[in-house]
């Protein structure tokens, strides 16, 4: 993804208190480089069908959503 993008996006998510799901590692580095808001749910699971993406958001849906409630910048899954 272009910088000029994951940038955009960002400081959007960041303007209207949205968080990112996303599989682009640009945004674990803003995440680093800005902290929250908005988290970052960074999915390292390469290219799968739904169904096994549910599965591996259903397997740590309980730790996501501590995540996201303790404000983790950056929850990984994967």
């Amino acid at each position: 993804m272009p910088e000029a993008l994951a940038t955009f996006l960002w400081n959007f998510a960041r303007t209207n208190g949205f968080g990112i799901v996303t599989m682009d590692e640009d945004f674990q580095h803003l995440a680093a480089r800005y902290g929250t808001p908005p988290q970052v749910v960074w999915v390292r699971l390469g290219n799968v069908r739904k169904p096994a993406l549910l599965e591996a958001f259903t397997a740590v849906l309980a730790d996501l959503r501590s995540g996201l409630e303790n404000g983790t910048p950056v929850i990984e899954i994967g």
